[in-house]
C-alpha cells in the first residue's frame, strides 16, 4: 500500500513538476445593449465576408458558462485558477473569488486596433498573454463541460506532452468546388498548407474534436515565432474571415506533434447539438445522463425560434448533472 501511494505521488509530482494547471473559457453575453450597439456599428462599418461567424447561436447565452464551471469544481479539484476572457462583461451570477478571474480583451490584445473583436479565432489567439497564466492550461468554450471525474494525466502525458484529440475527418489537401466554399473548411485548409509549407507534406492533418484543447504556453509562443503572420492575420479579423486559419485548433497541436511536444489519444466525448426541439434535445440529454462521458459539449445550432419548453429542459438537465452551486455562485 505504502509503496502504491508513492508511485501516485511520484507520477504527480512529474506532472506538475513544472507548475499547475490553469483552465480558461472565453464568454460573451449577447444579449447585453451596449455589447450588441457595438457589434451592428462595426458590421455595418466592416461588413462580415462570412455569414458563418455573426449567427446568433455564436452570441446566444443559455448559462453554459455557469455549469461549465460548476464542471471543474466538482471534476477537476486540482486546477487552480480558472481565467473567463470578456469584452469587459461579467456573468451576473459571478461573484468575486480568488480561484475564478476576469480577463478583459484589452489586457491581451498586442494590437488595439484589432478591438474591438467579436470573432472568437481572434480572441482565443490571445489567451497566452494573460497575466499569471500557468505554462500548462486548458482552453474552453463556453460550452464545453467536464462529464466525470479528471485528473492532469487525462490532459497531459507524463513527461509533460499535451494531448490532442483527432477525429477521423482529414483536411483535404486538394479543396473541391464545394469545400472552397465552406469557411471552415477552408481555414483548416490554409492551416494544413501553412504548416507543410514548413514540414513538408508527409503527414496527414486531421480536424480535432470540439473538446477542450491542451496547451502548454511555450508551445504557443513557438507557434506564434513560427508563423506570426497567421497570428496576425487572425487577431486582425474583428469578424470570422473564409480566407483566415485555425489557431487554437489545429496549428499549436500540430505543431506539437511535429516538436514531439504532443501526442495523439483517444477522445471520450458526447456531441450534443442544441436543437430548442425538447423531443430531439431530451434524447441527448438521456444519453449524456446515462454515458457520463469525460467530455460533453452543448452546442447552440442554427435555429430561428427559441422554445420555453426546450429551454427550461436544459436548465433542468445541467442543475441534475451539476447541482451544487459553485462557491463563486452569488
Amino acid at each position: 500500500m505504502r509503496q502504491t501511494v508513492l508511485l501516485l505521488l511520484l507520477f504527480c509530482g512529474c506532472l506538475f513538476s513544472d507548475g499547475p494547471i490553469d483552465f480558461v473559457f472565453t464568454w460573451v453575453d449577447g444579449s447585453d445593449p451596449a455589447w450588441a450597439a457595438k457589434k451592428d456599428f462595426y458590421m455595418e462599418k466592416e461588413p462580415p465576408t462570412t455569414k458563418e461567424g455573426i449567427s446568433p447561436c455564436r452570441f446566444r447565452n443559455h448559462n453554459e458558462l455557469k455549469y461549465a464551471l460548476r464542471s471543474i469544481n466538482d471534476f477537476a479539484p486540482f486546477v487552480r485558477y480558472i481565467f473567463i476572457v470578456t469584452d469587459d462583461q461579467k456573468p451576473s451570477w459571478l461573484k468575486n473569488h480568488s480561484k475564478v478571474r476576469l480577463v478583459s480583451h484589452k489586457e491581451i490584445f498586442l494590437e488595439k486596433k484589432d478591438l474591438p473583436s467579436f470573432n472568437s479565432s481572434a480572441i482565443e489567439s490571445h489567451v497566452h498573454r494573460i497575466a499569471g497564466l500557468s505554462e500548462k492550461y486548458v482552453y474552453c468554450n463556453d460550452d464545453f463541460f467536464l462529464g466525470r471525474r479528471v485528473s492532469p494525466a487525462d490532459f497531459f502525458t507524463e513527461d509533460g506532452k499535451i494531448k490532442i484529440f483527432e477525429t477521423e475527418r482529414e483536411i483535404p489537401s486538394i479543396l473541391t468546388k464545394d469545400q472552397s466554399n465552406d469557411s471552415v473548411m477552408r481555414r483548416a485548409w490554409n492551416t494544413s498548407r501553412s504548416l507543410k509549407s514548413v514540414y513538408g507534406d508527409d503527414k496527414r492533418h486531421f480536424f480535432l474534436y470540439h473538446i477542450p484543447y491542451v496547451m502548454r504556453k511555450s508551445l504557443v509562443q513557438k507557434s506564434e515565432r513560427m508563423f506570426p503572420r497567421v497570428f496576425e492575420k487572425v487577431s486582425a479579423d474583428r469578424f470570422r474571415s473564409a480566407n483566415s486559419y485555425r489557431i487554437t485548433c489545429c496549428l499549436i497541436q500540430y505543431v506539437g506533434l511535429y516538436s514531439d511536444l504532443a501526442k495523439q489519444c483517444h477522445a471520450d466525448y458526447y456531441f450534443f447539438p442544441y436543437q430548442s426541439n425538447i423531443a430531439c434535445d431530451r434524447a441527448h440529454m438521456k444519453n449524456i445522463l446515462e454515458k457520463k462521458p469525460m467530455f460533453f459539449c452543448v452546442q447552440d445550432e442554427e435555429i430561428t425560434e427559441i422554445h420555453e419548453d426546450a429551454e427550461q429542459a436544459l436548465t433542468q438537465f445541467f442543475e441534475t448533472y451539476f447541482p451544487l452551486p459553485a462557491p463563486w455562485e452569488s
